[in-house]
């Protein structure tokens, strides 16, 4: 039977490792071989997707072409939390969850990672934070989102 490319997303997986052989995987998750491999190179620093020779690749195995759209899932902390929720940030796809993460919800961006990983409510820098409007999925939140993340 013919895979959809949802079912092919969740048969491959994108892996990055820091162990002595590291570098950038695709590994198929049904037999757990690599079957794609890149070095891990000091000018990937932090990227918010993976290196363009590696989402090539990705692309080709799971038959995505632009302007498909991936199914999004509510996480089960959104489903439970019985705190303030809501769709407030400075991008239109976070969606907060309070004292706890925002969760995006760009179901356009293949790559857009589960929880935000840009700027605190304090626009402090953590490692692996970058501005909101260098997200390759961001986008300007048109009822005026607050100014980070919790």
């Amino acid at each position: 039977m013919q895979q959809t490319t949802e079912q092919r997303r969740y048969t491959y997986g994108v892996l990055l490792s820091f162990t002595d052989e590291g570098g950038w995987y695709i590994e198929d998750r049904l037999t757990r071989k690599v079957v794609w491999r890149m070095p891990y190179l000091r000018e990937h620093g932090y990227l918010a997707e993976p290196p363009a020779e590696l989402r090539a690749e990705y692309e080709r195995l799971i038959g995505w072409k632009a302007g498909m759209r991936r199914v999004d899932f509510a996480n089960v902390v959104e489903m439970i939390a019985d705190e303030d929720c809501a769709f407030d940030q400075p991008c239109a796809h976070g969606y907060r969850v309070e004292q706890h993460a925002i969760y995006c919800h760009n179901t356009t961006w293949l790559y857009a990672p589960s929880k935000c990983t840009f700027c605190s409510k304090t626009g402090e820098r953590h490692e692996g934070c970058v501005p909101h409007a260098e997200c390759p999925g961001y986008k300007q939140n048109e009822q005026g989102g607050q100014d980070g993340n919790p």
